[in-house]
């Protein structure tokens, strides 16, 4: 007795089945082929692939560790990297904020970022330090800023000694290591005041150290902000004064925060290749 229903047929029945199940087989993979051919010509001929630059997934992020915390939406620096796409002071399609070619003519490229154009964008030319060599396209971003050297803090400690105050010594040898800000918000040298100027989300005015939000109010430290048992400056004391602290690094960083001035460390060179390849791609958002 047959143990399965299919051999109950006839032989030529059986195979006029397998034949008809066979060619169904056959068309079914016929057009799943034909979809997955389909799917990979609409890719390659403008559909979104997987590996496209863009900037909220692979920019961003690079530049949030080293470029939003001076160029953010009221910056005066003049360049928002924090919203890189908006009209007048983004990074992208906005004329770079003071090496213009109305301003330096055939010196430096005009736009921050042309979409499909690196090579003509002035961010890689920050990025890279191919600017020129009397520093109208600026100093190469992220910016660096050099440790206070051994002169520089034994005069910031000698000012402190001598009771922190508004006077020639302060004028002369201190204020030219914080640097110096006119009416206008452009900065002058100094290795503090990019940072630490009037109206900076940082919480030190070093644009006016005398006031109450600077080190020293009416002969008076300033408390900390986040070192709430310390002065920002101790007149009289240099080893309880934070700000000497700071340049020094002489504490743990989980104390007293990061060395100062902070300087950030360059892109690599896989991730200026990165940017490049984002600009090169149309600078996607």
């Amino acid at each position: 007795m047959p143990n399965d229903f299919s051999s109950l047929w006839s032989f030529p029945r059986r195979s006029a089945r397998i034949l008809e199940e066979t060619h169904e087989l056959c068309a079914r993979v016929r057009w799943a082929a034909f979809a997955v051919f389909a799917c990979a010509a609409l890719t390659s001929c403008g559909g979104e692939s997987d590996d496209e630059i863009t900037y909220e997934d692979d920019i961003r992020p690079i530049f949030n560790r080293r470029c939003t915390t001076c160029h953010y939406s009221s910056t005066p620096i003049g360049v928002d990297i924090q919203n890189p796409f908006a009209p007048e002071r983004g990074l992208v399609n906005a004329l770079n904020s003071w090496a213009t070619p109305e301003a330096y003519p055939g010196r430096t490229d005009e736009f921050n970022v042309v979409p499909g154009d690196p090579e003509n964008s002035f961010l890689i030319d920050k990025l890279t330090g191919e600017l020129p060599d009397d520093y109208s396209g600026g100093a190469p971003m992220p910016f660096q800023v050099a440790p206070l050297d051994s002169d520089e803090i034994s005069t910031l400690e000698q000012w402190i000694t001598d009771g922190a105050q508004d006077n020639p010594f302060f004028q002369q040898n201190v204020r030219p290591i914080f640097g110096s800000e006119n009416s206008t918000g452009e900065y002058f040298a100094g290795k503090c005041i990019f940072c630490h100027y009037t109206g900076s989300p940082n919480p030190l005015d070093l644009s006016n150290p005398f006031g109450p939000n600077g080190l020293v109010n009416g002969g008076v430290g300033v408390d900390a902000t986040y070192v709430g048992d310390m002065l920002r400056v101790q007149p009289g004391s240099p080893e309880d004064s934070l700000l000497i602290l700071k340049v020094r690094a002489v504490r743990p960083e989980s104390e007293i925060g990061a060395q100062m001035p902070y300087s950030f460390v360059n892109l690599s060179t896989s991730q200026i290749d990165l940017v490049r390849r984002w600009i090169a791609e149309g600078a996607r958002p």
